[in-house]
């Protein structure tokens, strides 16, 4: 009976209490009578700007928010692509369980709606690709340092995300059996209005985009992935070589930095790195030269974190040359310079997975590694400082704060805190990192939770 009568009592204060409310029924709607808004976040907050309830809008637009009955609100909207919006509501003159009707118009923000439909890629004209269902997609914002997207096992063949002005933004699309693809995507960011990077066919063309004064647009774009197996051959660009020279040119450090992140985007390959020659000169000089440059790559890769356990170098010299300038052909230098080349190709698939890292824990990594290479390390260096601050000091910032102007560094060294993969499957987390330096007589100190 006692049971009966609280539950009875409890039902009444909720009556009552909901009888004191009223209703703010409302819809949202993009600028310009471009059509009603879905999935918007609509914050109700008092006169405190303590936010009281958060509803969102559905597929018309239409909201509905019960709050009680006071003067005034005021609604907050938010939504990916769109300015916030900020409206007073006023309540006065309102009874219990009247309603109160708004309407909220929000305009779009400078940016793209990048939308991007992934598929197998094709190998020959005659064989149909499939497209690419469960993958995991991840897109981080190197700008604001923040992860922006993640999607495990996606369902579909296609996604969207949203790219702001003034953002350089990283794409990363992982599936079993497949190539991981990174991508990097400049808005309005080092002289790029739109610029993208391993990123295969976009449409409309960029200049179809640019009807309002530069500031929105949808792109669409179509992603490749590569079927990855043993045996399968990957020819790596912009890793060319002068004639008769195994040295690596600096102008070929992007594609070598490119080919060590496709490394460490794919864990679980061990691979061959194959350099090939031209048919000038003698044949036993290019087998040679080819692999002093298949070694330079390798020694390149190890160097920027690659286990050397993963690469196997070898030199073909000028037995597989990819077009007909035989030494018996007269060809143009264009021609030559083709078959100086090199090609990953696949020796094995670990069977048990390497452990999988988010995007965003791999971009924080890459971003403290960068933070010790602005620091110039061989033998005794001092920590070089810089008009209007220091690495010195960024590092201090970082909670080395033991060191000093004068401090000779001899080592450093980026350490990963171990986290638990099951603890935070997709999301950035409390990611930490130690920075380790030592000096010629002890370790210094460590600075934690860089990122």
């Amino acid at each position: 009976m006692k049971n009966l009568i609280l539950v009875t009592s409890f039902l009444f204060v909720s009556l009552w209490l909901n009888a004191q409310n009223l209703t703010i029924d409302g819809y949202v709607y993009e600028s310009g009578n471009r059509g009603f808004l879905n999935v918007v976040q609509v914050d109700v907050l008092d006169k405190d700007d303590m936010v009281l309830t958060t509803v969102f809008s559905d597929v018309t637009g239409h909201f509905v928010a019960e709050v009680p009955v006071r003067s005034t609100y005021v609604l907050k909207t938010y939504k990916d692509m769109f300015q916030e919006k900020l409206i007073e509501v006023s309540t006065e003159g309102k009874s219990a369980g009247d309603k109160v009707f708004v309407k909220m118009e929000m305009k779009r923000a400078p940016g793209y709606i990048f939308e991007i439909t992934m598929a197998e890629s094709r190998e020959s004209d005659t064989i149909p690709v499939d497209a690419i269902q469960g993958a995991r997609i991840e897109v981080y914002n190197n700008t604001t340092k923040e992860e922006v997207l993640a999607l495990v096992d996606h369902p579909h063949p296609h996604f969207d995300v949203a790219l702001l002005k003034g953002n350089h933004y990283t794409l990363l699309i992982r599936k079993d059996g497949y190539l991981g693809k990174r991508m990097e995507a400049f808005v309005d960011v080092e002289d790029c209005i739109l610029c993208f990077e391993g990123i295969g066919s976009v449409e409309p063309g960029v200049s179809d985009n640019l009807t309002e004064g530069n500031q929105m647009g949808v792109l669409l774009a179509n992603v490749d992935l590569e079927k990855i197996y043993e045996g399968k051959t990957i020819p790596i660009s912009n890793i060319l070589y002068a004639s008769a020279s195994a040295e690596l040119d600096r102008n070929d450090e992007d594609g070598l930095l490119a080919l060590a992140t496709l490394m460490s985007d794919n864990p679980d390959l061990t691979v061959e790195i194959g350099s090939h020659t031209d048919s000038r000169g003698k044949q036993d000089r290019n087998l040679i030269l080819s692999q002093e440059r298949a070694k330079n790559v390798v020694n390149f890769l190890v160097e920027n974190g690659v286990d050397k356990s993963r690469l196997v170098s070898r030199g073909y010299g000028e037995t597989k040359l990819l077009n007909d300038c035989t030494s018996f052909v007269d060809c143009t230098e264009k021609q030559h310079r083709i078959n100086r080349r090199t090609e990953l190709k696949v020796l094995g698939i670990a069977k048990v997975k390497a452990e999988l890292k988010t995007l965003a824990h791999i971009k924080k990594l890459e971003q403290a590694e960068d933070l010790l290479k602005e620091i110039q390390f061989g033998g005794q260096v001092q920590i070089p400082l810089e008009e209007g601050g220091s690495n010195l000091d960024s590092l201090k910032d970082t909670g080395l704060k033991n060191l000093q102007d004068s401090t000779q560094v001899i080592e450093a060294e980026v350490k990963e805190v171990e986290y638990s993969e099951k603890d935070m499957p997709m999301t950035a987390g409390p990611i930490e990192y130690k920075i380790l330096i030592y000096s010629s007589d002890t370790q210094l100190s460590e600075g934690h939770n860089l990122y």
